[in-house]
């Protein structure tokens, strides 16, 4: 499984570029797979087997200079990197490697423990006396006494205090402890190297008083001092203190202090990105992610674009890799992978670009007709040039082609058409909106619908266990995700087996009433019909005609409620005009279909008013029982209902307006009984008998009726009134054309005559 390393090999060795062989500490078996990754606590080495990036003979060649010098005066080196470069492994490896000089006592100090320059002071000699009596017992009382007692002096002359020994009598006291101190490592023979890590860590007045206490010890005759720290960020710290108040002027007083000003040797850039990617195939097999075929290559490739100009330390591959570590198991199967890695690249090393990508996602996803001067793509390439400058990037273009546009086509020139959504959805890559905020939240958000929930989904199906299958339908409804859910099941129709599209039709068929009903401008119902939709394309897949057949009945006499029977019946019957075969189902069948539906919606209409029970959804539901129930059966119906309750005339019409929806508040109102209304009621019930009733109801103010199109009048007032209005202006264009006829037909007579 060892991906990455695997196509590093061989993808760079066809450059020319020398890659190493992954070390054998590396390589696991099969068992170690889904094991958890261990996270990198990014202790320092200490061994050279363990160095990597050749600091050994760097190290023991600082050792060896300090450890044989014949001069007895004091040496002060400086090894300057920046944090996570390995200076402390250095200093670790330094420590080691003098022991082989009897002669030689190295000491560790940390100025951490201490919160003030007095016990900085006190601490250091202290630290010095404890090192120099274990190393040597027979001196340990004297130097002990000595070192104790000349930090005791020090920190208040360091610290410009008023003492009750006076200035004067601590001065000529330092020289004679100072001499005193000198006599003994003369004596001792020995040598003392004193190491300081992380001076660049401490705050601004601390790394003043480590650096002082340095200078004003710093004459003590058989000592050396290794201080490790990053040079930019304590000659930034001191020239605030010193000089001009600039950089420079801190290097100037550092130059003061430093006689061995020394970098430490760059970690080289194959060794670092060997070292990332054994970390990521380690994280990979350790969480169980198998890449397919092609991501690797992508990986290897994106990351070396983009990733690998910002790595530079081994504590920053180190970082990275515990980062895998924690968020791909959160992730898996859920994302793509190489999507998900290469952003969590960005959040490490661009963390500023990660927020602009984070918190304007249309910036990135929008679909655009490619015009350059469309002003989204014009801001976005502000923000993001913003945020790589902000970060020191200075070929930005470089990023943007190679990385940036990589995980987001959209936000380069060229025009990405609504075909690709579907790719990027099926490929769970960031690009699609479905689920670009999942590589954010580190979950799968509310509404959304997990991968691993549908495979688990199609398992269920598979083993035909509808109470489950029920169940998990519910769930999804409950947590208002039917709409993603359907969608997703739409995504993969292609690749669902016969006998587990029935089962998933059947199941939908029944659970109808768990499907949202959406109000919107343009597209009402929409997760309706991608519901039927799927329950058409499902019984499409039963390749057996006999067995497609029976399932397209089984869900007509089953599908629920009326309505979503309705749409099923939409989606599987083709028009009277569709070449039989272009069919899913023969034209026999579809009118049997039609049957089954006008039966169901003739028993729920003798229960309650199908205009009372289904609102909207009545007129529809009208249609079908008078297109395939018996002839005169819905007329006979609505008559029957109108004469028995004449009140209900304008509930029946009430059903037969839509919504209109506001330009400016984008709000739905109630629209008006129109012409097309008027026509669609007509083939079902007598437009006389309708208005008789009305104007039973209304009295004498319907003989000259107003088309109200305000909300001045009560809703069901004003539908009677547009009805009335229609009818009278029905029936006189045809009592004008009537005349016309007339006329014209004197006209020939006498033509004729």
């Amino acid at each position: 499984m060892n991906y990455i390393l695997s196509f590093l090999r061989d993808f760079f060795a066809q450059s020319g570029e020398s890659v190493q062989k992954e070390p054998e500490v590396q390589k696991t078996d099969s068992s170690s797979e889904g094991k958890p990754y261990n996270y990198s606590s990014d202790e320092p080495i200490e061994l050279e087997s363990q160095d990597r990036f050749n600091r050994w003979l760097f190290a023991t060649r600082i050792a060896d200079t300090i450890a044989s010098r014949a001069d007895k005066s004091s040496l002060v080196i400086g090894v300057y990197g920046q944090w996570g470069d390995g200076k402390t492994s250095v200093l670790k490896m330094m420590r080691g490697y003098l022991g082989r000089y009897k002669h030689v006592i190295p000491i560790q100090f940390n100025p951490w423990y201490f919160d003030s320059e007095e016990k900085l002071i006190k601490g250091f000699f202290e630290t010095i006396a404890g090192a120099i009596g274990k190393s040597l017992p027979t001196f340990q009382q004297r130097i002990g006494k000595y070192m104790k007692k000349y930090g005791a002096i020090l920190a208040p002359v360091a610290g410009n205090a008023a003492t009750g020994l006076g200035e004067s009598l601590s001065i000529v006291e330092l020289d004679e402890l100072r001499l005193r101190l000198e006599e003994i490592l003369t004596e001792a023979q020995v040598r003392l190297v004193i190491m300081i890590d992380d001076i660049d860590r401490l705050d601004r007045n601390e790394i003043h008083s480590v650096l002082k206490l340095v200078r004003l010890s710093a004459g003590f005759s058989y000592t050396g001092y290794v201080l490790a720290f990053d040079d930019e960020i304590v000659s930034a710290s001191l020239g605030e203190k010193y000089g001009a108040g600039d950089k420079e002027a801190g290097r100037n007083f550092l130059e003061k202090i430093v006689q061995v000003p020394l970098h430490l040797p760059p970690a080289d850039d194959m060794e670092l990105r060997q070292m990332t990617f054994e970390g990521v195939d380690a994280v990979l097999k350790a969480t169980g992610i198998e890449l397919s075929e092609g991501q690797p290559e992508s990986f290897a490739r994106h990351f070396v674009d983009g990733i690998e100009p910002r790595l530079q330390t081994p504590r920053q591959s180190k970082l990275y890799v515990n980062t895998l570590n924690f968020a791909l198991p959160l992730l898996k199967g859920e994302v793509n992978p190489v999507d998900q890695m290469l952003v969590e690249g960005i959040r490490i090393f661009y963390p500023k670009l990660y927020r602009v990508i984070r918190d304007n996602p249309s910036y990135f996803l929008k679909y655009r007709d490619g015009m350059q001067n469309d002003p989204d793509r014009k801001r976005a390439n502000i923000l993001v040039d913003e945020a790589l400058e902000g970060m020191g990037v200075i070929d930005k273009e470089r990023v943007k082609d190679r990385f940036i546009r990589v995980l987001f086509p959209r936000f380069g020139s060229t025009s990405y058409g609504h075909d690709w959504d579907t790719r990027w959805s099926r490929e769970k890559r960031i690009s699609s909106e479905e689920y670009f905020k999942r590589y954010f939240v580190y979950s799968v958000p509310k509404g959304d619908v997990s991968d691993l929930a549908v495979d688990s989904f199609f398992e269920i199906v598979s083993n035909g266990a509808n109470k489950q299958i029920d169940e998990l339908i519910s769930d999804f409804a409950n947590r208002g995700a039917i709409p993603r859910f359907i969608k997703k099941l739409r995504d993969r129709e292609a690749s669902i087996k016969p006998s587990d599209a029935s089962n998933l039709a059947r199941a939908f068929a029944r659970n109808g009433a768990a499907v949202p009903r959406e109000r919107h401008a343009f597209i009402p119902d929409w997760t309706l019909d991608q519901a039927a939709i799927l329950i058409s394309n499902l019984v499409k897949l039963e390749t057996e005609k006999k067995k497609r057949e029976s399932l397209a009945k089984e869900i007509m006499e089953t599908a629920d409620p009326l309505p979503f029977a309705f749409e099923c019946l939409r989606w599987l019957r083709k028009g009277d005009k569709t070449e039989e075969e272009d069919r899913i189902l023969s034209q026999g069948v579809e009118d049997e279909l039609g049957r089954i539906l006008a039966s169901r919606i003739k028993i729920k209409a003798k229960e309650a008013p199908l205009y009372k029970t289904y609102a909207n959804d009545a007129p529809r539901l009208l249609w079908a029982w008078n297109k395939y129930g018996k002839k005169g059966e819905v007329s006979s119906y609505l008559e029957t209902s109108f004469k028995n309750t004449p009140t209900d005339i304008t509930s029946f019409l009430g059903v037969y307006v839509g919504l209109a929806w506001g330009m400016e508040s984008g709000l739905p109102s109630r629209s008006d009984f129109e012409r097309d209304n008027y026509e669609a009621v007509k083939g079902y019930c007598s437009p006389i008998i309708i208005y008789t009733k009305l104007k039973e109801e209304y009295g004498s103010s319907l003989e000259n009726p107003k088309f109200y199109h305000s909300d001045e009048i009560p809703f069901d007032e004003k539908i009677a009134h547009q009805f009335a209005f229609i009818h009278l202006k029905v029936l006189s264009e045809e009592e004008n054309r009537k005349k016309e006829e007339m006329v014209k037909h004197e006209k020939g007579e006498k033509d004729t005559s």
